[in-house]
């Protein structure tokens, strides 16, 4: 019977990180007292060099002074509780250059990126993932710092839309043939019938992209 232990959590939590663009290092080879050492004892959470650097390599534009002060708000952040601070770092005042999404554009890029099922080089025969290939989602929605890896926040973001823009396909006023949200009685040039039950609407879209598809509809 195998056993399931806190090693295989930390090997799998290891791989998926190292899979969206994490370098993984042994924790002793950058223990404190060592070589290599990135704290200067195990309550330090944060290696401060290198999120400074990386603030530094993301912000090339600002003062300098400002990925200090980005450093000391992310490292000392305001609030006690978890949700406070994951707050102030997702808050849209934390964020600029704010440019809106067209959903169904996303669907159509989305639609066209090739899925595949794999696994990585360094995991055992038999475990496998699922997804797009960094280069080709990134060749699709230029998102991310480069093509060598693709951000969960960045997937999400797609996914997001992506279920925006069929959501506006399917409910939405941009299908001609469809006399979308209006309540039809008989058959009209349209093709659209519909009945009430319960104080709702059924109606049956009879166009070209919507054959044979049963919208419901509450009028509560």
């Amino acid at each position: 019977m195998s056993t399931f232990t806190e090693s295989i959590v930390e090997q799998a939590a290891l791989a998926w990180l190292e899979s969206v663009g994490w370098s993984v290092r042994n924790g002793a080879e950058i223990a404190p007292g060592e070589p290599a050492a990135e704290r200067e004892d195990y309550r330090q959470v944060v290696l401060a060099q290198r999120l400074r650097d990386a603030l530094a390599r993301l912000n090339p534009v600002l003062p300098s002074e400002a990925p200090e002060d980005a450093f000391r708000r992310l490292t000392r952040p305001e609030g006690a509780e978890l949700v406070t601070r994951n707050r102030a770092v997702h808050r849209r005042n934390a964020k600029t250059d704010v440019i809106p999404v067209d959903s169904r554009q996303i669907v159509t890029k989305l639609a066209q990126i090739p899925l595949a099922t794999w696994r990585y080089k360094s995991q055992a025969e038999g475990i496998r993932h699922m997804g797009p290939m960094a280069q080709d989602f990134y060749a699709a929605f230029g998102l991310g710092e480069d093509e060598k890896y693709i951000s969960t926040i960045d997937a999400d973001g797609v996914a997001l839309a992506a279920i925006q823009g069929l959501y506006q396909e399917h409910e939405g006023p941009g299908c001609e043939d469809c006399h979308t949200g209006s309540k039809a009685h008989g058959v009209g040039a349209g093709a659209e019938a519909s009945g009430s039950w319960a104080e709702g609407t059924l109606i049956f879209k009879q166009c070209s992209r919507h054959a044979g598809a049963v919208n419901w509809r509450n009028n509560w």
